[in-house]
C-alpha cells in the first residue's frame, strides 16, 4: 500500500483557495468546528471537521454513508456538505456491551450514551429529512442494498479489528464509483486495529494521511483534490 501524508500546511491551503468550494466550504464548516472542539471525547476534532468537510462536498455524485452516528454531528456534516444527497448512518443501542465483548474497553465512554442521545446533534433539523438511521450492529447488518450507491463513505463505528475490517470492506462495496469515491476513516494511526484493518483493506492502493489529523482517505478525488 502507498500511504502519503498531506503536510499540515499543504491541507489548510487546500481548504482555503478553492474557489468553488471556499464559500460553501466555510459555512459548513463554521457551526460543525465550533462545536467539535479538539476532539477527544468521541467526536472529531476541528481539523479532522475541516478536512472531512472538504472531502464530502468534494466527493463524486452519490449518496453519503456513516458507520457510528454517536451524537450525529459528522451525520449532519455529511448532510450539509451534500445537499442533494441521502445521508445513511448506522450505530446500535447496546455499543457498550460489544465494545467490551469485542475487547475495546476504551470505546466504553463513547458508547455508553443512551439510545435517545444518538443522532440529536440532527434531531429536528432541515438536514434530518435527508437522514436515515439505522439500528443495529455493522458487523453483520443487511448492508448490500446500498453496494454500488455512495459517493463518500465515513467509517468511526466500532474501533476492534474485526468490526473495522468489516466496514471498511463494505465501505469499498458501496462506493458508485471505486476509483473516483471517497473512503474516509478516522483514528488511524492511533488505534492499532484501525491501522491494521485500512492497511489490509487498502493493499495496494493509493491512500492519504493529513498531518496534525487523525483522518486517512482513499479515492481519485481526493487524491487530486490534496495535490
Amino acid at each position: 500500500m502507498s500511504i502519503r501524508t498531506i503536510p499540515a500546511a499543504q491541507w489548510q491551503a487546500v481548504l482555503q483557495m478553492a474557489p468553488s468550494l471556499i464559500t460553501e466550504q466555510r459555512r459548513i464548516t463554521t457551526n460543525a468546528i465550533l462545536s467539535a472542539g479538539e476532539g477527544g471525547n468521541g467526536e472529531l476534532g476541528a481539523a479532522d471537521t475541516a478536512i472531512l468537510s472538504v472531502l464530502a462536498y468534494a466527493a463524486p455524485s452519490g449518496d453519503a454513508f456513516e458507520f457510528g452516528t454517536y451524537l450525529g454531528r459528522t451525520t449532519r456534516l455529511l448532510a450539509l456538505a451534500r445537499p442533494d444527497s441521502t445521508v445513511f448512518t448506522i450505530d446500535c443501542h447496546n455499543a457498550k456491551e460489544l465494545c467490551v465483548e469485542r475487547g475495546q474497553p476504551g470505546d466504553v465512554p463513547f458508547c455508553g450514551i443512551p439510545r435517545e442521545s444518538i443522532g440529536r446533534a440532527f434531531g429536528g433539523t432541515s438536514e434530518a429529512t435527508r437522514i436515515i438511521q439505522l439500528w443495529g450492529d455493522s458487523l453483520n447488518y443487511p448492508l448490500q442494498d446500498l453496494y454500488g450507491a455512495m459517493g463518500i463513505v465515513f467509517v468511526d463505528g466500532g474501533h476492534d479489528y474485526a468490526t473495522v475490517l468489516s466496514d471498511l470492506q463494505r465501505a469499498y462495496n458501496m462506493l458508485a464509483d471505486q476509483e473516483a469515491g471517497i473512503v474516509v476513516a478516522h483514528d488511524y494511526g492511533f488505534v492499532p486495529d484501525v491501522t491494521k484493518a485500512w492497511n489490509e483493506v487498502f493493499a495496494g492502493m493509493s491512500t492519504l494521511s493529513f498531518e496534525a489529523s487523525r483522518l486517512v482517505a482513499y479515492g481519485a478525488v481526493a487524491q487530486e483534490l490534496f495535490g
